[in-house]
């Protein structure tokens, strides 16, 4: 065989390995746009046949470069979680011990979400019958009783405990006349007997009079919840004997533990001056052009400025203020949309902006641990309307408990952006000592107190932990 008809039969090869490829790689391109179709007509009819449309498109449009995360459960979690069951016929709660608290909160998520979802109903009761009501729950056979460090909202409670990227106001359970504001500081889930298949329902109030009832609809058919979970479930729960008080002194139920309760003392600092480095993060974040800003320093603070806002960043203080937050036309300020992930097909609900707040304070806990608490926690506190604008804020906790003093972080929000935010940087560790808190039964029946009391809770202060007496309003 000559050399030309070597030539000759390679380039035939050559030329029947395209053709194969090129063939190969049209065919794959048939096959994604088909699988493309495919999956987009399920999706349109998944979403017309689910009403999900909206929440499918938040899903389907993930901005590239955000790592899209909804609300941070461990933000709401309550003071004090405990229950009773019927076959030991004990009361064991948990307190002052974060992790035991998160677990038992936990394992008791799927019920709450059944009584707060949208297969329940929300109801208002009057508040003699709403107060009869619930002492009766709480001498019932079995019972779970929570209380949250602050009145909360039951839709919020709802959108903190369903581990989703997106809520909406439809998976929540539906207000009657007079309850779709309902506040919850106490709330007590009690077996729903009426019924043969294991149900639940539960009453709450708020500390200010009013009380509510929450039930699941006749077409439910039965929980995934039980109450023994809390006992099989547990791996290493700290409980404690407690018991509710039968004084009159208190205005509702009081959880008073019958134990004494180590608790571990804590170091509080402000942060260290803030370095260029956190400083520039932070100019960032707040989606300043660094090449357009004016800067200067002011005592142990430095403050850029432009148009619009301001931005101050201290060892004891950081704060960003938009002076024209009210004006429709101005965007100043943190997109929402940048810090959910997902584009929004309406303007933002309220679990949008409580979310867009969570992953703000993730961004700040990864520019410096120092800016929310170090080792302590971010808890939700109040969240409230001002002149249309939204207004959350979040106190500082350690293992459980409160620390005193004013909100630690403050945010303000418009349609469309963070407007504005306050915080008090603070070094918040554990120190080497501990202190012994008397159990408060004991402490109670010996206070010479003869006012009313909303509640006893355990309160780190300036120099030491103890419980404290919260006199009614």
């Amino acid at each position: 065989m000559n050399t030309t008809t070597k030539k000759r039969r390679i380039s035939r090869i050559v030329e029947t390995v395209k053709t194969i490829v090129l063939t190969l790689l049209l065919v794959s391109l048939i096959a994604l746009v088909a699988v493309y179709i495919v999956r987009t007509r399920v999706y349109e009819s998944v979403a017309a046949k689910t009403g999900l449309g909206s929440d499918f498109d938040k899903l389907w449009s993930v901005q590239s470069g955000t790592s899209p995360e909804g609300l941070d459960f461990a933000h709401l979690l309550p003071e004090f979680i405990g229950y009773k069951q019927s076959s030991s016929g004990d009361f064991l709660g948990s307190v002052a011990d974060r992790d035991s608290i998160s677990e038992l909160y936990t394992l008791t998520k799927p019920c709450i979400l059944e009584l707060f979802g949208k297969d329940s109903t929300c109801r208002k009761l009057s508040a003699d019958d709403g107060e009869a009501r619930f002492s009766a729950a709480a001498q019932s056979d079995e019972f779970v009783y929570i209380r949250y460090h602050t009145p909360v909202l039951y839709q919020i409670i709802y959108a903190y405990a369903a581990d989703k990227l997106t809520v909406s106001e439809e998976d929540v359970a539906a207000g009657e006349s007079g309850s779709i504001g309902a506040h919850i500081r106490d709330l007590i889930i009690i077996p729903d007997k009426s019924f043969a298949a294991p149900r639940f329902l539960a009453y709450a109030c708020d500390h200010d009079g009013n009380y509510f009832e929450f039930r699941p609809g006749d077409h439910f058919v039965s929980s995934e919840f039980s109450i023994s979970q809390l006992t099989s479930g547990v791996t290493y729960a700290a409980l404690y004997d407690f018991e509710f008080s039968a004084d009159d002194r208190f205005l509702g139920l009081q959880p008073l533990t019958r134990d004494d309760i180590e608790i571990p003392d804590i170091v509080m600092e402000e942060s260290s001056p803030i370095d260029e480095e956190t400083r520039t993060a932070l100019i960032r974040l707040f989606e300043y052009n660094l090449d357009k800003l004016d800067g200067y320093a002011d005592n142990d603070s430095y403050v850029y400025v432009d148009t619009h806002s301001q931005l101050r960043v201290g060892s004891d203080t950081v704060s960003f203020y938009t002076h024209d937050a009210t004006d429709e036309t101005s965007l100043r300020g943190i997109d929402i949309e940048s810090l959910l992930g997902y584009t929004l097909s309406d303007t933002a609900g309220l679990f949008d902006k409580l979310t867009a707040v969570d992953n703000l304070i993730r961004r700040l806990e990864e520019i410096s641990e120092g800016l929310v608490g170090t080792d302590a926690q971010l808890c939700l506190g109040d969240v409230y309307s001002d002149g249309g604008l939204l207004v959350v804020e979040y106190f500082l906790t350690y293992n459980g408990i409160r620390i005193s003093g004013e909100p630690y972080l403050r945010a303000v929000l418009t349609e469309k952006t963070v407007c504005e935010l306050v915080l008090y940087p603070m070094s918040v560790r554990r120190a080497e000592t501990t202190t012994l808190a008397i159990d408060s039964a004991y402490i109670f029946e010996r206070l010479d107190y003869t006012g009313e009391v909303d509640s006893v809770s355990l309160r780190y202060g300036e120099a030491a932990v103890g419980w404290v007496l919260i006199g009614a309003k």
